[in-house]
């Protein structure tokens, strides 16, 4: 990417904290709801590895009290610069996740160092597609996501152990 990029202005939060997981497995139906572009949903369903059909629920796999590791853009400030450079783009163009989402993730693997990872923890970035309701798991530390994100968007993985 462009260091140039007003990407590289905007200020990244970094978070991390314990909550327990909040599990509903109706939330990996949200994989094959349509949205724009996918009539059918997620096109990876069925495809990527960690993607459903293929994955387990989450308390099957890894005990309930995780982290929470989350990186914050400020989408106000980012769609106020994004405006300025792009003054004809529709409000659907200068929210377009294509231009910030894979920053925040690359982000976020750079902020989560071995040494911020617990010990006997490991990086779950698929939670959701395991059932996982990120939302609600958040909220039970006090965190909270917008669903419709106008100041903030965030990334979220979850640390989590394995169940013995």
């Amino acid at each position: 990417m462009d260091t140039n990029s007003i990407l590289h202005r905007i200020n990244i939060d970094f978070f991390l904290f314990p909550t327990t997981v909040v599990q509903d497995l109706k939330v990996i139906a949200l994989c094959r709801s349509p949205y724009y572009k996918h009539p059918v949903g997620c096109p990876n369903w069925a495809r990527k590895d960690g993607c459903p059909p293929r994955t387990k629920p989450f308390l099957s796999v890894y005990q309930s009290t995780v982290y929470a590791a989350i990186a914050r853009l400020d989408f106000g400030k980012y769609l106020e610069l994004k405006a300025k450079l792009h003054p004809g783009w529709t409000d659907k163009a200068l929210k377009n996740p294509r231009h910030w989402q894979g920053h925040l993730r690359a982000a976020l693997k750079n902020y989560l160092t071995p040494d911020r990872i617990p010990g006997g923890f490991e990086i779950v970035k698929n939670a959701e597609a395991m059932g996982i309701n990120l939302f609600e798991t958040c909220a039970n530390a006090g965190f909270v996501l917008e669903r419709d994100p106008k100041a903030f968007v965030c990334h979220v993985n979850l640390l989590a152990r394995i169940k013995e």
